[in-house]
């Protein structure tokens, strides 16, 4: 039954047992802080990821809708190039080379 926690309690003074009881309290404590902090770190970058891949999803959203937008132009501009008379045609791609 002479274990080390027999050791331990014979031999120590309290002062010194108390001490490290302190010691140990502290690292607890520094330690705990630091979790928090790392935990909070974790959470904003995981809620600046999120608003990133949104952005990201609402941006691709927006340029799908634009480019069938712009499809869409261009078939009315065919139209209209298709109903204007036979001189004219010259004429406006004349006019789209100056207004570049």
């Amino acid at each position: 039954m002479f274990g080390l926690g027999w050791f331990a309690a014979h031999n120590w003074e309290p002062g010194v047992k108390g001490a490290g009881e302190n010691d140990l309290r502290r690292q607890l404590q520094l330690q705990h802080d630091e979790l928090a902090l790392l935990r909070s770190v974790a959470g904003s970058a995981q809620n600046a990821l999120s608003i990133e891949r949104t952005a990201h999803q609402q941006l691709l959203l927006k340029i799908g809708t634009l480019e069938a937008e712009n499809a869409a132009l261009k078939e009315e501009v065919k139209i209209f190039e298709r109903l204007m008379p036979p001189g004219s045609e010259a004429e406006l791609r004349a006019n789209k080379k100056y207004s570049r």
